[in-house]
Protein backbone atom coordinates (compact mmCIF):
# COMPACT_ATOMS: atom_id res chain seq x y z
CA UNK A 1 0.00 0.00 0.00
CA UNK A 2 3.02 2.33 -0.04
CA UNK A 3 2.31 3.16 -3.66
CA UNK A 4 -1.35 3.53 -4.65
CA UNK A 5 -3.74 5.78 -6.55
CA UNK A 6 -6.80 5.23 -4.36
CA UNK A 7 -8.99 8.37 -4.49
CA UNK A 8 -12.23 7.03 -2.99
CA UNK A 9 -12.54 4.71 0.01
CA UNK A 10 -15.77 3.34 1.51
CA UNK A 11 -15.51 1.88 5.03
CA UNK A 12 -18.99 0.93 6.25
CA UNK A 13 -20.71 -1.39 8.76
CA UNK A 14 -17.76 -1.79 11.18
CA UNK A 15 -18.45 -1.90 14.89
CA UNK A 16 -15.76 0.61 15.78
CA UNK A 17 -16.40 3.30 18.36
CA UNK A 18 -13.11 5.15 17.85
CA UNK A 19 -11.69 6.07 14.44
CA UNK A 20 -8.03 7.02 13.96
CA UNK A 21 -7.30 8.94 10.75
CA UNK A 22 -3.73 7.62 10.98
CA UNK A 23 -5.13 4.42 9.48
CA UNK A 24 -5.34 6.17 6.12
CA UNK A 25 -1.99 7.98 6.12
CA UNK A 26 -0.58 5.75 3.35
CA UNK A 27 -3.42 6.78 0.99
CA UNK A 28 -1.72 9.84 -0.40
CA UNK A 29 -4.29 10.40 -3.19
CA UNK A 30 -7.40 9.92 -1.03
CA UNK A 31 -9.98 12.61 -1.88
CA UNK A 32 -13.29 11.06 -0.73
CA UNK A 33 -13.72 9.03 2.45
CA UNK A 34 -17.03 7.33 3.32
CA UNK A 35 -17.38 6.27 6.98
CA UNK A 36 -21.15 5.78 7.03
CA UNK A 37 -23.08 3.23 9.14
CA UNK A 38 -20.43 2.56 11.76
CA UNK A 39 -20.62 3.11 15.52
CA UNK A 40 -18.10 5.95 15.66
CA UNK A 41 -18.22 8.01 18.85
CA UNK A 42 -14.75 9.58 18.74
CA UNK A 43 -12.36 10.59 15.96
CA UNK A 44 -8.59 10.95 16.34
CA UNK A 45 -7.67 13.39 13.61
CA UNK A 46 -4.44 13.59 11.61
CA UNK A 47 -3.58 15.93 8.79
CA UNK A 48 -4.59 15.08 5.23
CA UNK A 49 -4.18 17.78 2.60
CA UNK A 50 -5.72 15.75 -0.23
CA UNK A 51 -9.07 14.91 1.42
CA UNK A 52 -11.97 16.87 -0.09
CA UNK A 53 -15.05 14.88 0.88
CA UNK A 54 -15.77 13.11 4.16
CA UNK A 55 -19.02 11.35 5.06
CA UNK A 56 -19.71 10.45 8.72
CA UNK A 57 -23.42 9.64 8.35
CA UNK A 58 -25.31 7.26 10.67
CA UNK A 59 -22.75 7.12 13.47
CA UNK A 60 -22.89 8.04 17.18
CA UNK A 61 -20.99 11.31 17.42
CA UNK A 62 -22.26 13.34 20.38
CA UNK A 63 -20.34 16.50 19.53
CA UNK A 64 -19.17 18.11 16.31
CA UNK A 65 -15.48 17.36 15.58
CA UNK A 66 -12.99 20.22 15.88
CA UNK A 67 -10.96 20.16 12.66
CA UNK A 68 -8.58 22.93 13.71
CA UNK A 69 -5.04 22.16 14.86
CA UNK A 70 -4.52 23.57 18.37
CA UNK A 71 -7.52 25.87 17.90
CA UNK A 72 -6.00 27.76 14.99
CA UNK A 73 -8.28 29.29 12.34
CA UNK A 74 -5.61 28.93 9.65
CA UNK A 75 -4.13 25.52 10.51
CA UNK A 76 -6.55 22.67 9.75
CA UNK A 77 -6.39 18.86 9.66
CA UNK A 78 -8.28 18.89 6.33
CA UNK A 79 -7.48 22.28 4.79
CA UNK A 80 -8.98 21.39 1.39
CA UNK A 81 -12.24 19.83 2.65
CA UNK A 82 -15.21 20.78 0.41
CA UNK A 83 -18.00 18.37 1.46
CA UNK A 84 -18.73 17.41 5.07
CA UNK A 85 -21.72 15.17 5.83
CA UNK A 86 -22.57 14.37 9.45
CA UNK A 87 -26.12 13.04 9.01
CA UNK A 88 -28.02 11.13 11.73
CA UNK A 89 -25.65 11.35 14.67
CA UNK A 90 -26.26 12.61 18.21
CA UNK A 91 -24.99 16.18 17.81
CA UNK A 92 -26.99 18.60 19.98
CA UNK A 93 -24.83 21.74 19.73
CA UNK A 94 -22.92 23.44 16.92
CA UNK A 95 -21.28 26.85 16.64
CA UNK A 96 -18.87 28.77 14.49
CA UNK A 97 -15.98 27.60 16.69
CA UNK A 98 -16.52 24.05 15.38
CA UNK A 99 -16.13 25.26 11.79
CA UNK A 100 -13.47 27.92 12.12
CA UNK A 101 -10.73 26.44 9.87
CA UNK A 102 -12.83 24.91 7.06
CA UNK A 103 -12.24 27.81 4.72
CA UNK A 104 -12.91 25.83 1.52
CA UNK A 105 -16.01 23.93 2.71
CA UNK A 106 -18.80 24.16 0.12
CA UNK A 107 -21.39 21.65 1.39
CA UNK A 108 -22.45 20.99 4.99
CA UNK A 109 -25.07 18.30 5.74
CA UNK A 110 -26.42 18.17 9.31
CA UNK A 111 -29.69 16.28 8.75
CA UNK A 112 -31.31 14.16 11.48
CA UNK A 113 -29.31 15.48 14.43
CA UNK A 114 -30.96 16.65 17.69
CA UNK A 115 -29.60 20.19 17.29
CA UNK A 116 -31.43 22.52 19.66
CA UNK A 117 -30.14 25.93 18.60
CA UNK A 118 -28.63 27.45 15.47
CA UNK A 119 -26.67 30.26 17.15
CA UNK A 120 -26.02 33.69 15.71
CA UNK A 121 -23.24 33.82 13.08
CA UNK A 122 -22.64 30.06 13.12
CA UNK A 123 -21.80 30.22 9.39
CA UNK A 124 -19.44 33.17 9.75
CA UNK A 125 -16.26 31.01 9.52
CA UNK A 126 -17.33 29.31 6.26
CA UNK A 127 -16.60 31.89 3.52
CA UNK A 128 -16.99 29.33 0.70
CA UNK A 129 -20.16 27.54 1.86
CA UNK A 130 -22.73 27.02 -0.93
CA UNK A 131 -25.09 24.29 0.36
CA UNK A 132 -26.50 23.84 3.88
CA UNK A 133 -28.90 20.98 4.69
CA UNK A 134 -30.86 20.84 7.95
CA UNK A 135 -33.55 18.25 7.30
CA UNK A 136 -35.58 16.22 9.79
CA UNK A 137 -33.74 17.42 12.88
CA UNK A 138 -34.77 15.18 15.76
CA UNK A 139 -34.69 17.70 18.63
CA UNK A 140 -37.89 18.34 20.57
CA UNK A 141 -37.49 22.02 19.77
CA UNK A 142 -35.26 24.00 17.43
CA UNK A 143 -34.57 27.71 17.61
CA UNK A 144 -33.02 29.54 14.66
CA UNK A 145 -31.45 32.66 16.12
CA UNK A 146 -31.93 36.05 14.48
CA UNK A 147 -28.56 36.10 12.65
CA UNK A 148 -27.92 32.34 12.47
CA UNK A 149 -28.33 32.17 8.67
CA UNK A 150 -25.98 35.01 7.88
CA UNK A 151 -23.76 34.07 4.92
CA UNK A 152 -22.45 35.98 1.92
CA UNK A 153 -21.78 32.78 -0.08
CA UNK A 154 -24.72 30.43 0.65
CA UNK A 155 -26.77 29.57 -2.45
CA UNK A 156 -28.88 26.57 -1.42
CA UNK A 157 -30.63 26.15 1.94
CA UNK A 158 -32.83 23.24 3.05
CA UNK A 159 -34.71 23.25 6.37
CA UNK A 160 -37.26 20.54 7.13
CA UNK A 161 -38.62 20.41 10.66
CA UNK A 162 -42.01 19.41 12.10
CA UNK A 163 -42.77 22.51 14.17
CA UNK A 164 -44.74 25.74 13.64
CA UNK A 165 -42.65 28.44 11.99
CA UNK A 166 -43.48 30.80 14.86
CA UNK A 167 -41.62 28.45 17.25
CA UNK A 168 -38.63 27.82 14.96
CA UNK A 169 -37.65 31.32 13.79
CA UNK A 170 -36.68 33.76 16.52
CA UNK A 171 -37.08 36.66 14.09
CA UNK A 172 -39.30 36.91 11.02
CA UNK A 173 -37.57 40.13 10.02
CA UNK A 174 -33.93 39.00 9.92
CA UNK A 175 -33.98 35.22 9.31
CA UNK A 176 -33.39 35.44 5.54
CA UNK A 177 -32.21 39.06 5.39
CA UNK A 178 -28.48 38.31 5.22
CA UNK A 179 -28.33 35.79 2.35
CA UNK A 180 -27.60 38.00 -0.68
CA UNK A 181 -26.59 35.10 -2.99
CA UNK A 182 -29.30 32.61 -1.99
CA UNK A 183 -30.77 30.97 -5.10
CA UNK A 184 -32.70 28.00 -3.69
CA UNK A 185 -34.77 27.74 -0.49
CA UNK A 186 -36.50 24.49 0.49
CA UNK A 187 -38.73 24.38 3.58
CA UNK A 188 -40.67 21.32 4.69
CA UNK A 189 -43.27 20.29 7.31
CA UNK A 190 -43.00 23.70 9.01
CA UNK A 191 -46.55 24.79 9.82
CA UNK A 192 -47.47 28.28 8.61
CA UNK A 193 -51.22 27.88 9.13
CA UNK A 194 -51.52 30.70 11.67
CA UNK A 195 -49.15 33.17 10.03
CA UNK A 196 -50.64 36.55 9.15
CA UNK A 197 -50.13 38.28 5.80
CA UNK A 198 -47.70 40.64 7.54
CA UNK A 199 -45.62 37.75 8.90
CA UNK A 200 -45.51 36.06 5.49
CA UNK A 201 -44.40 39.31 3.88
CA UNK A 202 -41.75 40.04 6.51
CA UNK A 203 -40.27 36.53 6.39
CA UNK A 204 -39.99 36.16 2.60
CA UNK A 205 -39.55 39.74 1.37
CA UNK A 206 -35.70 39.56 1.45
CA UNK A 207 -35.75 36.71 -1.14
CA UNK A 208 -36.18 38.91 -4.21
CA UNK A 209 -33.39 37.16 -6.16
CA UNK A 210 -34.31 33.56 -5.38
CA UNK A 211 -34.82 31.24 -8.39
CA UNK A 212 -36.18 28.11 -6.67
CA UNK A 213 -38.68 28.04 -3.78
CA UNK A 214 -40.20 24.97 -2.12
CA UNK A 215 -42.49 24.80 0.88
CA UNK A 216 -43.63 21.18 1.25
CA UNK A 217 -46.47 20.40 3.69
CA UNK A 218 -46.25 23.85 5.30
CA UNK A 219 -50.04 24.05 5.82
CA UNK A 220 -50.27 27.26 3.80
CA UNK A 221 -53.97 28.12 3.48
CA UNK A 222 -53.78 31.66 2.14
CA UNK A 223 -53.45 32.74 -1.46
CA UNK A 224 -49.70 32.16 -2.12
CA UNK A 225 -49.44 35.66 -3.57
CA UNK A 226 -48.41 36.79 -0.05
CA UNK A 227 -45.17 34.84 -0.62
CA UNK A 228 -44.64 35.00 -4.38
CA UNK A 229 -45.15 38.74 -4.71
CA UNK A 230 -41.56 39.21 -3.49
CA UNK A 231 -39.98 36.52 -5.73
CA UNK A 232 -39.99 38.23 -9.11
CA UNK A 233 -37.08 36.17 -10.48
CA UNK A 234 -38.31 32.76 -9.34
CA UNK A 235 -38.13 29.97 -11.93
CA UNK A 236 -39.36 27.02 -9.86
CA UNK A 237 -42.23 27.03 -7.33
CA UNK A 238 -43.19 23.89 -5.39
CA UNK A 239 -46.09 24.28 -2.93
CA UNK A 240 -47.06 20.62 -2.75
CA UNK A 241 -49.20 19.20 0.08
CA UNK A 242 -50.52 22.47 1.52
CA UNK A 243 -54.07 23.78 2.13
CA UNK A 244 -54.34 26.27 -0.71
CA UNK A 245 -57.95 26.65 -1.89
CA UNK A 246 -57.87 29.58 -4.31
CA UNK A 247 -55.61 31.33 -6.79
CA UNK A 248 -56.28 34.95 -7.68
CA UNK A 249 -55.36 37.23 -10.56
CA UNK A 250 -52.49 38.53 -8.40
CA UNK A 251 -50.95 35.16 -7.45
CA UNK A 252 -48.45 34.78 -10.32
CA UNK A 253 -48.68 38.32 -11.67
CA UNK A 254 -45.04 39.19 -10.86
CA UNK A 255 -43.49 35.77 -11.67
CA UNK A 256 -42.59 36.39 -15.31
CA UNK A 257 -39.73 33.84 -15.33
CA UNK A 258 -41.73 30.91 -13.94
CA UNK A 259 -40.92 27.57 -15.65
CA UNK A 260 -41.78 24.88 -13.08
CA UNK A 261 -44.93 24.97 -10.95
CA UNK A 262 -46.26 22.30 -8.56
CA UNK A 263 -49.49 22.69 -6.57
CA UNK A 264 -50.05 18.96 -6.10
CA UNK A 265 -52.14 17.78 -3.11
CA UNK A 266 -53.87 21.06 -2.22
CA UNK A 267 -57.58 21.93 -1.87
CA UNK A 268 -58.07 23.73 -5.18
CA UNK A 269 -61.55 23.19 -6.64
CA UNK A 270 -61.71 25.99 -9.23
CA UNK A 271 -59.05 27.94 -11.11
CA UNK A 272 -60.14 31.05 -12.97
CA UNK A 273 -58.57 31.64 -16.37
CA UNK A 274 -57.35 35.02 -15.18
CA UNK A 275 -55.42 33.34 -12.32
CA UNK A 276 -53.40 31.14 -14.71
CA UNK A 277 -53.51 33.02 -18.03
CA UNK A 278 -52.10 31.48 -21.20
CA UNK A 279 -49.11 33.82 -20.96
CA UNK A 280 -48.12 31.93 -17.78
CA UNK A 281 -49.22 28.42 -18.79
CA UNK A 282 -47.55 28.41 -22.21
CA UNK A 283 -44.28 29.50 -20.63
CA UNK A 284 -44.17 26.52 -18.26
CA UNK A 285 -41.97 23.49 -18.85
CA UNK A 286 -43.62 21.53 -16.02
CA UNK A 287 -47.02 21.92 -14.34
CA UNK A 288 -48.36 19.65 -11.57
CA UNK A 289 -51.94 20.25 -10.38
CA UNK A 290 -52.65 16.60 -9.62
CA UNK A 291 -54.63 15.32 -6.61
CA UNK A 292 -56.72 18.46 -6.16
CA UNK A 293 -60.51 18.18 -5.56
CA UNK A 294 -61.61 19.73 -8.88
CA UNK A 295 -65.22 20.78 -9.42
CA UNK A 296 -65.83 19.87 -13.04
CA UNK A 297 -68.34 22.48 -14.14
CA UNK A 298 -68.33 25.18 -16.79
CA UNK A 299 -65.99 27.37 -14.71
CA UNK A 300 -63.27 24.75 -15.24
CA UNK A 301 -64.00 24.22 -18.94
CA UNK A 302 -61.12 26.41 -20.10
CA UNK A 303 -58.52 24.45 -18.05
CA UNK A 304 -59.90 21.06 -19.10
CA UNK A 305 -59.70 22.06 -22.79
CA UNK A 306 -56.18 23.49 -22.39
CA UNK A 307 -54.94 20.27 -20.77
CA UNK A 308 -56.45 18.17 -23.56
CA UNK A 309 -54.77 20.36 -26.17
CA UNK A 310 -51.36 20.14 -24.50
CA UNK A 311 -51.69 16.38 -24.12
CA UNK A 312 -52.67 15.92 -27.78
CA UNK A 313 -49.61 17.94 -28.82
CA UNK A 314 -47.44 15.30 -27.10
CA UNK A 315 -45.90 18.00 -24.95
CA UNK A 316 -45.46 16.36 -21.55
CA UNK A 317 -45.77 19.64 -19.70
CA UNK A 318 -48.56 18.48 -17.38
CA UNK A 319 -47.13 16.08 -14.83
CA UNK A 320 -49.16 12.95 -13.91
CA UNK A 321 -51.85 13.77 -16.46
CA UNK A 322 -54.46 12.36 -16.99
CA UNK A 323 -54.69 9.63 -14.32
CA UNK A 324 -54.26 11.85 -11.26
CA UNK A 325 -56.54 14.69 -12.34
CA UNK A 326 -59.91 13.59 -10.92
CA UNK A 327 -63.28 15.35 -10.47
CA UNK A 328 -64.68 15.50 -6.94
CA UNK A 329 -67.91 17.30 -7.89
CA UNK A 330 -70.59 17.40 -9.21
CA UNK A 331 -71.77 14.02 -7.98
CA UNK A 332 -72.51 12.61 -11.43
CA UNK A 333 -68.94 13.34 -12.54
CA UNK A 334 -67.21 12.31 -9.33
CA UNK A 335 -64.12 10.12 -9.81
CA UNK A 336 -64.03 10.84 -13.54
CA UNK A 337 -60.76 12.03 -15.05
CA UNK A 338 -60.67 15.59 -16.35
CA UNK A 339 -59.66 14.18 -19.73
CA UNK A 340 -63.04 12.40 -19.88
CA UNK A 341 -65.09 15.57 -19.29
CA UNK A 342 -66.61 17.51 -22.16
CA UNK A 343 -69.23 20.25 -22.35
CA UNK A 344 -71.68 21.17 -25.08
CA UNK A 345 -71.97 24.77 -26.19
CA UNK A 346 -75.50 24.91 -24.78
CA UNK A 347 -74.32 23.81 -21.32
CA UNK A 348 -71.78 26.57 -20.84
CA UNK A 349 -73.18 29.29 -23.14
CA UNK A 350 -76.94 29.30 -22.40
CA UNK A 351 -77.61 32.99 -23.00
CA UNK A 352 -77.60 33.26 -26.84
CA UNK A 353 -81.28 32.48 -27.66
CA UNK A 354 -82.55 34.70 -24.85
CA UNK A 355 -81.06 37.82 -26.37
CA UNK A 356 -83.72 37.75 -29.10
CA UNK A 357 -86.46 37.20 -26.52
CA UNK A 358 -85.19 40.22 -24.59
CA UNK A 359 -85.27 42.43 -27.69
CA UNK A 360 -88.84 41.42 -28.60
CA UNK A 361 -90.11 41.78 -25.05
CA UNK A 362 -88.14 44.93 -24.26
CA UNK A 363 -91.21 47.15 -23.41
CA UNK A 364 -92.35 44.63 -20.82
CA UNK A 365 -88.86 44.25 -19.55
CA UNK A 366 -88.55 48.00 -19.00
CA UNK A 367 -91.78 48.13 -16.97
CA UNK A 368 -90.86 45.05 -14.98
CA UNK A 369 -87.36 46.41 -14.50
CA UNK A 370 -88.61 49.68 -13.01
CA UNK A 371 -90.97 47.78 -10.70
CA UNK A 372 -88.25 45.39 -9.62
CA UNK A 373 -85.88 48.30 -9.05
CA UNK A 374 -88.33 50.02 -6.74
CA UNK A 375 -88.95 46.78 -4.84
CA UNK A 376 -85.24 46.00 -4.78
CA UNK A 377 -84.25 49.35 -3.32
CA UNK A 378 -86.82 48.89 -0.56
CA UNK A 379 -86.47 45.13 -0.20
CA UNK A 380 -85.02 45.12 3.32
CA UNK A 381 -87.61 47.57 4.61
CA UNK A 382 -90.37 45.39 3.11
CA UNK A 383 -88.94 42.23 4.65
CA UNK A 384 -88.49 44.04 7.92
CA UNK A 385 -92.12 45.22 7.94
CA UNK A 386 -93.29 41.67 7.18
CA UNK A 387 -91.25 40.49 10.14
CA UNK A 388 -92.78 43.16 12.39
CA UNK A 389 -96.31 42.21 11.24
CA UNK A 390 -95.66 38.60 12.17
CA UNK A 391 -94.45 39.68 15.57
CA UNK A 392 -97.76 41.51 16.17
CA UNK A 393 -99.79 38.30 15.92
CA UNK A 394 -101.41 37.20 19.17
CA UNK A 395 -99.36 34.22 20.31
CA UNK A 396 -100.09 32.47 23.59
CA UNK A 397 -97.25 33.08 26.04
CA UNK A 398 -95.80 29.94 27.62
CA UNK A 399 -93.96 30.29 30.89
CA UNK A 400 -90.32 29.17 31.02
CA UNK A 401 -87.59 29.01 28.40
CA UNK A 402 -88.33 27.22 25.14
CA UNK A 403 -85.26 28.20 23.14
CA UNK A 404 -83.73 25.61 20.82
CA UNK A 405 -80.35 27.35 20.53
CA UNK A 406 -78.20 29.25 22.99
CA UNK A 407 -77.16 31.69 20.25
CA UNK A 408 -77.80 32.44 16.59
CA UNK A 409 -74.61 33.21 14.59
CA UNK A 410 -74.94 35.67 11.70
CA UNK A 411 -71.96 35.72 9.33
CA UNK A 412 -71.05 35.91 5.64
CA UNK A 413 -70.30 32.66 3.76
CA UNK A 414 -66.69 33.66 3.05
CA UNK A 415 -66.07 33.77 6.83
CA UNK A 416 -67.36 30.22 7.27
CA UNK A 417 -63.84 28.83 7.82
CA UNK A 418 -63.25 31.14 10.82
CA UNK A 419 -66.62 30.21 12.34
CA UNK A 420 -66.04 26.46 11.92
CA UNK A 421 -62.35 26.38 12.90
CA UNK A 422 -62.25 29.02 15.62
CA UNK A 423 -65.72 29.88 17.01
CA UNK A 424 -67.47 26.48 17.12
CA UNK A 425 -64.62 24.52 18.81
CA UNK A 426 -64.51 27.05 21.68
CA UNK A 427 -68.21 27.80 22.22
CA UNK A 428 -69.67 24.35 21.43
CA UNK A 429 -66.89 21.93 22.38
CA UNK A 430 -65.37 23.82 25.34
CA UNK A 431 -68.21 25.92 26.74
CA UNK A 432 -71.01 23.50 25.75
CA UNK A 433 -73.29 26.01 24.00
CA UNK A 434 -75.57 25.04 21.13
CA UNK A 435 -75.19 27.50 18.24
CA UNK A 436 -77.31 27.98 15.13
CA UNK A 437 -75.29 28.42 11.90
CA UNK A 438 -77.03 28.67 8.56
CA UNK A 439 -75.02 26.08 6.62
CA UNK A 440 -75.77 23.40 9.21
CA UNK A 441 -79.07 24.27 10.92
CA UNK A 442 -81.29 26.07 8.40
CA UNK A 443 -84.30 24.07 7.17
CA UNK A 444 -83.79 22.96 3.54
CA UNK A 445 -86.47 24.14 1.13
CA UNK A 446 -87.70 27.03 3.28
CA UNK A 447 -87.35 30.67 2.25
CA UNK A 448 -84.11 32.21 3.51
CA UNK A 449 -85.83 35.11 5.29
CA UNK A 450 -88.20 32.64 7.04
CA UNK A 451 -85.21 30.56 8.11
CA UNK A 452 -83.49 33.67 9.51
CA UNK A 453 -86.53 34.93 11.45
CA UNK A 454 -87.50 31.47 12.77
CA UNK A 455 -84.02 30.56 14.01
CA UNK A 456 -83.40 33.96 15.61
CA UNK A 457 -86.70 33.53 17.49
CA UNK A 458 -85.55 30.07 18.65
CA UNK A 459 -82.22 31.47 19.94
CA UNK A 460 -81.66 32.98 23.36
CA UNK A 461 -78.89 35.29 22.18
CA UNK A 462 -77.46 36.57 18.88
CA UNK A 463 -73.85 36.69 17.66
CA UNK A 464 -72.94 38.84 14.63
CA UNK A 465 -69.51 38.30 12.98
CA UNK A 466 -68.77 41.59 11.19
CA UNK A 467 -66.47 41.77 8.17
CA UNK A 468 -66.42 43.70 4.91
CA UNK A 469 -68.11 40.69 3.31
CA UNK A 470 -70.88 40.90 5.94
CA UNK A 471 -71.35 44.60 5.15
CA UNK A 472 -71.74 43.85 1.42
CA UNK A 473 -74.13 40.91 1.88
CA UNK A 474 -77.84 41.55 1.43
CA UNK A 475 -78.92 38.64 3.65
CA UNK A 476 -76.47 39.66 6.36
CA UNK A 477 -78.03 43.14 6.38
CA UNK A 478 -81.44 41.51 6.83
CA UNK A 479 -80.07 39.49 9.77
CA UNK A 480 -78.71 42.75 11.22
CA UNK A 481 -82.09 44.50 10.98
CA UNK A 482 -83.95 41.58 12.58
CA UNK A 483 -81.30 41.33 15.33
CA UNK A 484 -81.58 45.05 16.04
CA UNK A 485 -85.37 44.77 16.33
CA UNK A 486 -85.02 41.81 18.74
CA UNK A 487 -82.58 43.87 20.81
CA UNK A 488 -85.00 46.80 21.06
CA UNK A 489 -88.33 44.96 21.41
CA UNK A 490 -87.41 41.73 23.24
CA UNK A 491 -84.14 42.89 24.87
CA UNK A 492 -82.39 39.91 23.27
CA UNK A 493 -78.69 40.07 24.13
CA UNK A 494 -76.50 40.83 21.12
CA UNK A 495 -72.77 39.94 20.91
CA UNK A 496 -70.91 41.75 18.10
CA UNK A 497 -67.58 40.36 16.90
CA UNK A 498 -65.44 42.62 14.70
CA UNK A 499 -63.33 40.17 12.64
CA UNK A 500 -61.72 42.87 10.50
CA UNK A 501 -61.87 46.65 10.14
CA UNK A 502 -64.87 47.78 8.06
CA UNK A 503 -63.88 49.95 5.08
CA UNK A 504 -65.56 53.31 4.77
CA UNK A 505 -67.14 52.40 1.43
CA UNK A 506 -68.92 49.45 3.10
CA UNK A 507 -70.19 51.38 6.13
CA UNK A 508 -73.97 51.76 5.69
CA UNK A 509 -76.56 53.36 7.98
CA UNK A 510 -77.53 50.12 9.75
CA UNK A 511 -73.91 49.31 10.62
CA UNK A 512 -73.28 52.87 11.80
CA UNK A 513 -76.29 52.65 14.15
CA UNK A 514 -75.02 49.28 15.44
CA UNK A 515 -71.53 50.64 16.16
CA UNK A 516 -72.99 53.74 17.84
CA UNK A 517 -75.27 51.76 20.16
CA UNK A 518 -73.54 48.42 20.75
CA UNK A 519 -70.16 47.51 22.28
CA UNK A 520 -68.22 45.10 20.08
CA UNK A 521 -65.45 42.57 20.72
CA UNK A 522 -62.50 42.83 18.32
CA UNK A 523 -60.65 39.72 17.06
CA UNK A 524 -56.84 39.78 16.95
CA UNK A 525 -54.04 37.47 15.78
CA UNK A 526 -52.08 38.23 18.97
CA UNK A 527 -52.08 35.21 21.32
CA UNK A 528 -52.57 37.25 24.50
CA UNK A 529 -55.23 39.32 22.77
CA UNK A 530 -57.09 36.16 21.76
CA UNK A 531 -57.26 35.00 25.39
CA UNK A 532 -58.90 38.32 26.34
CA UNK A 533 -61.26 38.02 23.32
CA UNK A 534 -62.52 34.57 24.37
CA UNK A 535 -62.91 35.66 28.00
CA UNK A 536 -65.09 38.62 26.96
CA UNK A 537 -67.18 36.53 24.56
CA UNK A 538 -67.74 33.73 27.09
CA UNK A 539 -68.81 36.31 29.67
CA UNK A 540 -71.42 37.74 27.26
CA UNK A 541 -72.79 34.30 26.35
CA UNK A 542 -72.76 32.67 29.78
CA UNK A 543 -76.08 31.09 30.69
Amino acid sequence: MKTNQIKTLDVAYYNMTTLSMDSFESLNSLAALYLNDNHIENIKLSQNKHLKNIYLNYNKLKSFPDFSIDGSENDCYFPNLEILAVVSNGITEIGFENLKCLLKLKTLELDQNPIKVLPNNFLSKLPSLIILELRFLSANSLTVKRFALKSASLKKLQIEYIRPATEVFESFTDTFSFLPDLESLSLGFMSMLLLTKQQFSTLFSPLANISSFKCFACQISQDPKVILIHMQNVVEINLQSNRITTLSDETFKNNKHLKYLSLRYNDIAHIQESALPLSVLNNLQSLDLSQNPFVCDCNLEWLINWMKTKYSEKKRVITRYPKQYICSLPKEKSKMQLSEISFTYKECHPWGPWIWVAIIASPCVIVIGITVLILYRNRWNIKHYIYLLRKRRNYQNINGHNFVYDAFVGYEAEDSAWVRRRLLPVLEDEVGLKLCIHERDFQPGAFINDNIVTNIDMSEKIILVLTNGFARSEWCMFELKVSHSKLIKDETELAVILLEKIDGRNMNHSLKVLFDTTTYIEWTEDVAGQQLFWAKLKNVLKK
